[in-house]
């Protein structure tokens, strides 16, 4: 019997200039999703993480 795989996506954008311009969470979350569905995984429920500072 084999396990399927799980994959959960984290979708960090460090800077404003990187939210704007750069590697938005949309397109993140686009690249993620194809990546997961090509190797045929399945999600992990989805969590928010609050800011937390450092």
């Amino acid at each position: 019997m084999t396990v399927p795989l799980r994959a959960a996506l984290y979708l960090p954008v460090s800077t404003a200039r990187q939210a704007e311009h750069d590697v938005s969470i949309p397109d993140q979350k686009r690249l993620g999703e194809a990546f997961r569905h090509r190797l045929a995984m399945r999600s992990v429920p989805r969590r928010r993480r609050r800011n937390i500072p450092v």
